[in-house]
């Protein structure tokens, strides 16, 4: 038995790896650790095996990759191209993007990993000068492993857009994010904070625009076997932008439920469900009426599987998860591949 356990163990190791499918698969997963999850909290690379990754998408927005490699005095490297960073900005995403300016135009990020501390950054930056629009994106990162804690932090350096139609410019740096996570046991603590002050610039009018958002959840790992990584648990999100003196709010509390299981040495499941639970609003001033709403009706089931070949691997999203209905025409979605070293 103690031998079955073993082989079970470590064919469910060789399947899990970097990746947006997977994460997206395992809605409220604070625990997974791998590439994607390594751009919140970086230290996680110290973690990682060395590997080849690529996500495919479209061009600009969701396709990317990169290269995790070791280095001789046995640290880590990522080098990485294309992801969108956006968590360190607002609370809410790129807030130039939301009105009408370039967000990151070709992000480059690196992550240098030495004992449980990491650190690194992304940047970008492009000038249009035909069409007059342009961006800056500068955003540091750091983040620590000590036992069964974990910390991390992003800072927005520089995060500034132009266009000069309308003698438009917007900043939205310094943007904060500064995250957590406590392990006991089968239980994880975990929450993070994100502090935005943006500033939004046209025909000399200026718009003052700050955000705040706070995420608290616990997550229970008991149910876990040696086969099957069973969790489940909720996280209270509050958020408010406040746009010169008018707010934009939201509060709700989202529950999860997921799996990960290996369904053969070759292939692994992965599937979750989640829903706000009861409490919860959103309110809106800048509108023409304030009345806070409910959380509108947001059950979610997601699923995806992994196939391994050797030392490549492929991951996707199930497209039943949203249909309904599994077909030849798109099986799988959010695909990516992943060469392990």
């Amino acid at each position: 038995m103690k031998l079955f356990s073993v082989i079970v163990i470590s064919l469910f190791a060789s399947v899990t790896f970097a990746s947006k499918a997977r994460v997206a698969a395992l809605q409220g997963a604070d625990h997974l650790v791998d590439v994607q999850t390594a751009f919140k909290n970086p230290a996680y690379i110290n973690k990682l095996s060395p590997i080849l990754t690529f996500e495919f998408g479209a061009a600009g927005t969701s396709a990317e990759g990169g290269i995790l490699m070791q280095t001789a005095s046995a640290n880590k490297l990522l080098v990485y191209a294309g992801h969108q960073n956006t968590n360190a900005i607002t609370a809410s995403g790129d807030l130039r993007t939301s009105r009408g300016y370039l967000g990151q135009n070709n992000p480059v990020e690196v992550l240098y990993g030495v004992g449980d501390m990491a650190f690194g950054g992304s940047i970008s930056s492009v000038d249009n000068k035909k069409s007059g629009t342009k961006e800056t994106t500068v955003i540091g990162k750091w983040g620590t492993i000590t036992n069964d804690l974990y910390v991390y932090a992003h800072v927005s350096l520089v995060s500034t857009a132009e266009i000069t139609a309308g003698n438009k410019k917007i900043n939205t740096a310094p943007g904060i994010l500064v995250g957590a996570a406590k392990e006991n046991i089968n239980y994880r603590y975990f929450g993070s904070i994100v502090y935005g002050n943006s500033k939004d610039d046209a025909a000399n009018v200026s718009t003052t625009i700050k955000d705040l958002d706070i995420k608290l959840g616990i997550e229970d790992r008991s149910m876990k076997k040696a086969d099957a990584d069973i969790y489940f648990g909720t996280r209270l999100e509050v958020s408010e932008r406040d746009v010169e003196g008018k707010k934009i709010s939201k509060s709700q509390l989202p529950i999860f439920i997921g799996i990960e299981t290996p369904v053969a040495s070759w292939v692994t499941f992965r599937g979750s469900v989640s829903q706000n639970l009861l409490l919860g609003s959103a309110k809106d001033e800048t509108g023409t009426s304030t009345d806070a709403d409910g959380i509108a009706s947001n059950t979610t089931a997601s699923a995806g599987l992994g196939f391994k070949y050797n030392n490549l691997t492929l991951d996707g999203v199930l497209t039943a998860g949203t249909s309904g209905d599994i077909n030849g025409n798109q099986f799988l979605s959010q695909a990516s591949v992943t060469y392990n070293f």
